[in-house]
């Protein structure tokens, strides 16, 4: 009797460790299901720079820890955003670029600013990472359901 007292003492004792032992192996998979997928969705429908879209990563961190990066050369300046700038030639006597319309010259102009995708935020506030924690929580609850003691 007491051995089974014993047993069952060590393995409430652990369900708190079993569960994030189980959390730890299905959190990336998680993460993508609930956030990169639909974040990219979400991008694509927005017309966002395809390249940004694609930087964007998840990476395993630690235990139960992952991080959302995007190595995309101008991420933070996509993510975030820029002011409007002068901008002007410093070793040319012009700047010069070109788009459908053709050729284009300037001694200096004012270089409008954009507000950024500001998808960390978006994200956040669209409920992508609730539903991240809800999903871990329910799959980490039908784990310990799924292997508890009859």
């Amino acid at each position: 009797m007491s051995l089974n007292l014993d047993v069952t003492k060590m393995r409430l004792e652990g369900v708190v460790g079993r569960a994030f032992d189980f959390i730890d192996t299905i959190i990336v998979d998680t993460a993508i299901r609930e956030i990169l997928d639909p974040m990219r969705d979400l991008e694509v429908s927005r017309l966002h720079a395809q390249g940004f879209i694609d930087s964007w990563q998840l990476e395993k961190t630690g235990y139960c820890a992952i991080e959302l990066i995007n190595e995309f050369p101008y991420a933070h300046l996509l993510e975030y955003g820029w002011s409007e700038a002068w901008v002007e030639p410093v070793e040319k006597l012009a700047l010069h670029w070109t788009d459908p319309q053709g050729d284009h010259f300037s001694k200096g102009h004012w270089r409008r600013g954009f507000n950024g995708y500001h998808m960390i935020e978006v994200i956040w506030i669209l409920g992508f990472y609730d539903h991240f924690q809800d999903s871990l929580i329910e799959q980490a609850n039908r784990f310990l359901e799924d292997t508890r003691m009859h």
